[in-house]
């Protein structure tokens, strides 16, 4: 599904009539994913706080409903969750996508410790969305990564957290025959934070107000 936008882009002093497309439509705009698993921006845009959340407003609801071609109802209840940043910011551990972190009813506060032994209850959720903005003023909705805590004992080396992602034409990957696929992603946030709480922070001074 293509949407037309109006992105006003304050920050960067720029107004561009764009187009959101899902990955596969716009091919030439994202070459491949590199070998970490992780999309390949070409001429990533560098946007100001300010200019990302207003890109981000102008998108979001074209987001879930590209998610939710996964028919996963996630797909349009974790924008109503709480946000944990005030505004999309870039992530290196995504491929150098901007990204946003949600957070399923009771998780918030456990995640808002940062502190990696703090207990998250069975079925706790961690979400980011994710999107790119090139210097020619395309932009393109990424994947939705998700972790889930999942009961004592499913996955000891992850911490028992299972790992989802709704790519941006709604493919599911993470289920069934395809968690080998998601692999990747438990090996790099375990080794770089642990079991326990096995995702990455909000980066320091962007985070929301205390839940």
């Amino acid at each position: 599904m293509k949407t037309t936008a109006l992105l006003v882009l304050v920050g960067a002093g720029l107004t561009v009539m764009g187009e959101v497309f899902t990955l596969d439509q716009r091919a030439e705009a994202v070459q491949a994913e590199s070998e970490n698993h992780h999309i390949v921006i070409p001429n990533p845009a560098e946007l100001d706080p300010a200019s990302a959340e207003a890109t981000y407003q102008s998108i979001r609801e074209n987001m879930a409903s590209q998610y939710a071609n996964s028919g996963d109802p996630l797909a349009w209840s974790y924008q109503n969750w709480k946000r944990l940043n005030r505004a999309p910011y870039r992530s290196k551990a995504h491929g150098g996508l901007f990204v946003n972190n949600y957070a399923s009813a009771g998780a918030a506060a456990a995640y808002a410790k940062r502190d990696r032994s703090a207990s998250f209850a069975v079925g706790s959720m961690i979400v980011k969305d994710s999107f790119m903005v090139t210097t020619t003023g395309t932009v393109l909705a990424g994947p939705l990564y998700i972790v889930e805590k999942l009961p004592p004992g499913w996955a000891p080396n992850a911490g028992d957290w299972r790992f989802l992602v709704i790519k941006s034409d709604g493919t599911l990957v993470g289920l069934g025959q395809d968690e080998e696929k998601t692999r990747f992603c438990v090996t790099c946030h375990t080794k770089k934070n642990g079991t326990n709480a096995p995702f990455f922070y909000v980066p320091r001074g962007n985070e929301a107000a205390t839940p």
